[in-house]
């Protein structure tokens, strides 16, 4: 059975798991049902083959493979789990998976995580497991003192390899600067 706290401690979705790699994904869980189409060039892919992201379950799932061809990043959409609802038992009582859900759950089950809020929202748990959360398209920056950032939807969570994506990605949200005003838990 997956469970939502295996993907983020382990990077493990079935079958699918980190270091995963092309032919086993192949392998295993046959062709993709949908690949990321549009390189970070721009270059569009034409088929699977030549994508750096595979989708599975539904679309729901994402494998981003690096340049030896390996999983290095697992990639959750919960948006696009209802395709899938038995693939996290857990996840209906979740629904709709909200950042104030997802910090229950890590404290729940002893996970350390950080958060933030430069208005986008984010909380990276086990230091290689990163979420974000978006406001409501209806709410301005300028209202994000009232908006209570945890009823945020999780709209993707990315489980990396190494913590060092993760400080990669961070340090991009935060303009190129060490993340600041986040929170240990």
């Amino acid at each position: 059975m997956n469970s939502l706290i295996d993907y983020i401690t382990y990077g493990k979705v079935g079958a699918i798991h980190l270091g995963i790699s092309r032919q086993e994904a192949l392998s295993l869980m046959g062709e993709p049902m949908d690949w990321l189409r549009q390189a970070r060039s721009g270059a569009l892919y034409e088929s699977y083959h030549q994508s750096e992201v595979w989708f599975y379950h539904g679309e729901c799932v994402g494998i981003h493979f690096d340049d030896e061809n390996y999983g290095d990043e697992i990639i959750l959409l919960p948006e696009k789990m209802q395709n899938r609802p038995g693939l996290f038992p857990e996840f209906t009582d979740l629904k709709p998976l909200t950042m104030g859900k997802l910090r229950t759950a890590l404290k729940q089950n002893n996970i350390s995580f950080r958060e933030e809020c430069p208005g986008l929202y984010w909380i990276v748990a086990g230091q290689t497991c990163l979420a974000y959360g978006f406001p409501p398209r209806e709410v301005k920056v300028f209202d994000m003192k009232v908006f209570d950032i945890y009823e945020c939807q999780v709209q993707i969570i990315r489980k990396f390899a190494t913590a060092q994506a993760v400080r990669a990605i961070e340090k991009q949200f935060a303009g190129g600067t060490e993340p600041m005003n986040s929170t240990e838990r």
